[in-house]
């Protein structure tokens, strides 16, 4: 690129010419936007010296003057710092535009249809309209100059500052469409690609192809320009190279397709969420920030014992960097290692997820990634993406960047004994540290959970450092022995019976349950149950089987229970039935309007629900656990289910409503349907059909049984059918016409294509929406499903792409004149109906 230099007279004069890769040589520079005019100052009006002879001189003037108000001695305007009678220099320009306004210090807007001068009848300026309506919004190229620079600033041709990208944020979304998210630097692989293929939809340029070549940027593509092959074409070979780089980054991450943002946001959530006080302190380390300021070094390496939070540490870290990173243009990759996953804890899994995420921010980079190697996990991968990994970070293109790895332990193999030898160096003699050193290798079984409970009681500060032999020749070898010992300690206790029921409680729980509901569930006395400091004793003489994470009770260690779940399940079932019907009364949260809108209604401070959340959702899972295959549940189990639904039913169905839980209700309704149906219970599975009560059926048992419930204030009744109707369902959630749905081979799922590009996977039974699958860039014409793994594949068939999709794994192509329009899976069959000279095709897909 060359750019413009000011003198101290103002006077102006091209640099030399500085090559993109030599970022040293490129000192600050300001960045001119602005719509071309009749009378543009080119590259060879600068170099005759009849620059000041053009009207569009005072653009150049005023860019200069206002970069040396903002202290900066160098400017780039496109009309002449690149010499367009030089091609290769025009088709590198072109390529290079976007990063050239992203690392700008400066965009300035010159607003030439803008006056900041003309008043409205009250005195006021009227810019804003103006602005509003300016040519500059309705341009193609303008489209990278609004979101590659980080500030942008507009203003009028009276030179007046109107504003920043930041304080005019609200009204250019108002004009533009674009995401605030995107104005403000976030990466623009978060946005879909049809969305950004919108963003210019109604811009226009002097040349038609250059409507799809002023997306380069956008898109993060390099290609070359073909003036003259239209504008359809140039959009066919833009979408061609996204697709490429599409795919490549879909077979890079087949093996395993979790996002590792997504991971990341787990593991948050896991833990308890991020809490900003628990890391911040690390940004007045001297040590991360020796790291962060100075370039020379470049590994921060964090170390700690486990549990110590060094991950939700390196979270935090990752969130903080990451703004001012991507907003200035850079890349961050990072991956989170976990033990109990396979698949993600070796190290070919963690370079293809630094790779994956590089070539996300970074789409170029793909072109490093060999064609053939992406899947495999065997030695000759690990070579491939290592060599990968370090060309893109020799890319003379790569962005700043920053690499976060959670998890090395297994790396370097340092958590087993390293960290236990030093902590034992600082407490133990060297008899006492080899003798603990010794039993712990010996009878560990490669077990670290095993030595980390071993270590747990040798830190019990009432151990004496000699007592270690002893007390540690009393913790048997192996976790069943060790859990034995355990339980064998609970059961000395005074409280033994109500800690069993609250570890048989704990394991048989569909979920975690809060302090409150688990004293809805088991049977404790009150003075207990109404003291949560109590409750919190009693999980910790539980041990190390149960732990307490904001009142709520998590089980620790995945150990079946020896007595059995029968009388737990039971003791649920009926605790939970007693505990609803108790509660569970008409209009609880006292709305008193009953068409009152759900995502209106607010949890009350002093939630009646609070305590019987867990059972109603999850109390027909229990009794389905006391009933085998063979067996009937007992006359009185049946008998309390059928006063329940007889008396409370509508309560209950108003209560998975009020906790947003109606999709887990209709399973729970369909199971307790299969459940009582199998025992011959006919006139109870009748019943369990939801309806609203004003509108349910004549004869239906609902409307029989709560008659007395029906509304007195409303005189006049609508007018319903008998019976239930056939139509169990209507789904929602499409914003234009559905071309196609199609059932998964085992019924449990159903997939539906549709005009907004959007395929939606949903569940058969609850109608929730499982999935939104985006990217197609047009309708979506047919969707199906492959018999081979049922409920899980599906195929997908877009009018602007002739490719079907089976789970990142089966693709069949076919020309673009075939016009396929709709298809029908068998195993590993097409049959696919095309529109153009009206046949149909049969093959095969092929794995990839």
């Amino acid at each position: 690129m060359r750019l413009l230099e000011r003198s101290d007279t103002g006077e102006f004069r091209l640099t030399k010419h500085l090559p993109n890769d030599a970022i040293p040589e490129i000192p600050p520079y300001a960045i001119l936007s602005h719509t071309w005019g009749d009378e543009e100052v080119l590259f060879k009006d600068l170099e005759d010296s009849t620059a000041k002879k053009k009207a569009g001189y005072a653009k150049i003037q005023f860019c200069g003057d206002q970069a040396k108000r903002d202290g900066l001695k160098y400017f780039w305007v496109d009309t002449c710092c690149i010499d367009k009678s030089d091609a290769a220099e025009l088709q590198h320009a072109l390529n290079s535009i976007f990063q050239w306004y992203r690392d700008a210090a400066k965009c300035y807007v010159y607003l030439t249809d803008v006056s900041s001068r003309k008043r409205n009848v009250d005195g006021n300026s009227s810019w804003e309209l103006a602005f509003r309506k300016c040519r500059w919004f309705t341009r193609g190229w303008t489209l990278q100059e609004l979101i590659a620079p980080a500030i942008v600033e507009f203003f009028s041709k009276d030179g007046e500052r109107l504003g920043d990208k930041k304080s005019l944020e609200q009204e250019i979304h108002n004009i533009t469409g674009i995401p605030p998210k995107a104005l403000q630097g976030s990466p623009l692989s978060d946005f879909g690609v049809a969305e950004r293929m919108k963003w210019i939809e109604k811009r226009n340029t002097k040349y038609e192809e250059d409507k799809a070549y002023s997306l380069f940027g956008i898109f993060d593509v390099h290609m070359p320009i073909l003036y003259g092959e239209g504008e359809e074409k140039a959009f066919d070979r833009l979408q061609e190279k996204i697709d490429k780089n599409s795919h490549r980054l879909a077979k890079l991450w087949s093996t395993d397709p979790r996002d590792p943002r997504v991971e990341k946001k787990r593991i948050e959530l896991a833990k308890g969420g991020l809490l900003v006080d628990a890391y911040h302190w690390v940004f007045n380390n001297p040590d991360f920030n020796r790291w962060h300021q100075l370039p020379d070094s470049r590994l921060l390496w964090i170390k700690g014992d486990p549990g110590k939070g060094k991950t939700m540490l390196l979270c935090g870290i990752i969130d903080e960097l990451e703004r001012p990173v991507i907003a200035d243009g850079g890349n961050l990759a990072y991956f989170f290692c976990q033990a109990t996953d396979s698949r993600i804890n070796n190290p070919t899994a963690v370079l293809r997820g630094l790779i994956y995420l590089l070539a996300q921010r970074q789409p170029r980079l793909l072109s490093h990634l060999p064609e053939n190697t992406y899947a495999s996990d065997d030695a000759m991968a690990w070579i491939v993406l290592s060599k990968t990994l370090l060309e893109m970070l020799e890319d003379p293109n790569l962005k700043v960047t920053y690499l976060v790895i959670d998890a090395l332990d297994w790396v370097v193999f340092s958590r087993n004994w390293v960290q236990i030898e030093e902590q034992l160096a600082i407490q133990y003699n060297s008899t006492i540290k080899n003798a603990v050193h010794h039993y712990l290798s010996f009878n560990a079984d490669g077990t670290f959970l095993w030595v980390a409970l071993v270590c747990q009681a040798l830190a019990n500060p009432n151990v004496r450092r000699w007592q270690t032999l002893n007390k540690l020749c009393a913790l048997p070898p192996g976790l069943d022995s060790l859990y034995a010992r355990m339980m064998k300690y609970i059961d000395n206790l005074d409280d033994a019976n109500l800690c069993k029921q609250i570890l048989g409680t704990a394991t048989v729980v569909r979920r975690p349950v809060s302090l409150g509901e688990l004293t809805a569930l088991l049977e404790m006395p009150d003075d207990i149950s109404d003291n949560p400091e109590y409750l919190e004793e009693l999980i910790k003489l539980c041990g190390s089987f149960l732990s307490l994470r904001e009142q709520t009770v998590y089980f620790a260690f995945n150990w079946v229970f020896p007595q059995g779940m029968e009388d737990v399940n039971h003791t649920i079932f009926s605790r939970s039935l007693n505990t609803m019907s108790t509660i569970l009364q008409r209009d609880i949260y006292g709305l008193k309007a009953p068409g009152f809108l759900i995502n209106k209604v607010q949890t009350l401070s002093l939630d009646p629900l609070a305590t019987v959340r867990y059972s109603c959702v999850f109390w027909v899972d229990h009794l389905r656990d006391l009933i085998s295959d063979e067996d009937t549940p007992q006359r009185n189990t049946l008998y309390a289910v059928q006063i329940f639904v007889e008396q409370k039913y509508l309560y209950w169905l108003e209560a998975l409503s009020l906790i947003r839980a109606m999709s887990e209700g209709i399973i729970v309704i369909r199971q307790l349907e299969g459940l009582l149906g199998r025992t011959g219970q006919s006139h109870l599975t009748s019943f369990a059909y939801a309806s609203a009560l004003l509108f349910a059926p004549a004869c239906s048992l609902v409307k029989k049984k709560f008659k007395t419930e029906e509304p007195g204030w409303i005189s006049t009744k609508p007018v319903v059918e008998a019976d239930w109707n056939t139509c169990l369902q209507t789904l929602e959630g499409y914003s234009d016409w559905v071309w196609s749905v199609a059932f998964s081979p085992d019924g449990q799922r159903l997939a539906s294509g549709s005009d907004d590009e959007t395929i939606k996977i949903w569940d058969a039974n609850s109608g929730q929406c499982l999935q939104t699958l985006e990217g197609h860039g047009d309708s979506v014409s047919a969707v199906a499903f492959s018999a081979d793994n049922p409920g899980w594949d599906r195929y997908s068939l877009g009018k602007d792409q002739s490719w079907i999709l089976c789970n990142g794994r089966n693709v069949l192509w076919l020309p673009p004149e075939y016009r396929p329009y709709h298809f029908a899976v068998q195993r590993r069959m097409v049959a696919i109906g095309c529109r153009s000279g009206r046949t149909f095709t049969i093959g095969f897909s092929r794995n990839i």
